[in-house]
């Protein structure tokens, strides 16, 4: 599954980050999250529901901030496992800020394995 697009703000860019570095709004961004608790700095556990045609799967997996260039971009690692098998995937997050306006940039790419796929 891929997925991407972009928002624009009528913010300082150091605010989109900030605001981006939230834990519930983080969450809201991955899909299927059903939100993010910190284990360590840049590091969440969460619960991920993933829905491939008729077949469901809850996942316990672990989400990642790495390369994290601070107010500019950083990449998302998710891996996770479940009794339906297991899902990987590697996001993008980057701010650009033009003429008062900051625009948040997202891509990303899930894969599904086991049961669900």
């Amino acid at each position: 599954m891929h997925i991407e697009g972009s928002y624009e703000f009528e913010a300082e860019q150091q605010v989109v980050w900030d605001t981006v570095q939230d834990t519930d709004v983080l969450a809201s961004i991955i899909p299927g999250s059903q939100g993010l608790d910190q284990i360590e700095p840049n590091k969440f556990h969460t619960l991920i529901n993933v829905k491939v045609g008729p077949v469901n799967g809850k996942f316990e997996a672990t989400i990642e901030l790495v390369d994290v260039n601070e107010p500019h971009d950083y990449k998302l690692l998710i891996d996770g496992k479940g009794t339906a098998g297991h899902v990987t995937g590697e996001g993008v997050i980057r701010l650009e800020h033009t003429n008062g306006m900051t625009t948040l940039f997202y891509a990303g790419d899930a894969k599904v394995g086991g049961k669900i796929a």
